[in-house]
């Protein structure tokens, strides 16, 4: 049943959901249920199951700050993909060494403050 150039009210109708909850989750300002997801999908002519798992995602994100990295499923913070992209380009000796250097940023402030807690607070680095 798929339908191209559908509106607001249309995709509305066809789910049976009110124009406002349409409205507030293309506006992503509501997450749909994975019934809801898997109707609209059919509508839309999308793949549910990357719609799902796109909504799961954002979802995190807004809530944790974290997606769900979708080819594994597991959660990954932001800084974890922009570290990512650069490790890979050092050579062995320059990674070893920024580990090294992590090691001694994170040492025992890992156990006793978790990077959310210190943004939260607004600082940034710990100055013992």
């Amino acid at each position: 049943m798929e339908q191209q150039g559908m509106s607001l009210t249309d995709v509305a109708k066809a789910a049976e959901i009110s124009y406002e909850h349409a409205r507030r989750l293309a506006k992503g300002l509501t997450p749909p249920s994975h019934a809801l997801t898997e109707v609209v999908s059919r509508l839309l002519g999308f793949n549910s199951a990357h719609a799902w798992d796109a909504a799961q995602s954002d979802r995190l994100q807004k809530k944790f700050g974290v997606q769900l990295d979708r080819t594994t499923s597991r959660m990954e913070h932001p800084r974890v993909e922009e570290c990512r992209k650069m490790l890979v380009a050092l050579t062995l000796v320059q990674y070893q060494a920024v580990v090294t250097i992590l090691r001694g940023f994170a040492g025992q402030q890992t156990m006793e403050n978790s990077p959310n807690k210190e943004e939260k607070s607004g600082r940034k680095f710990r100055m013992d």
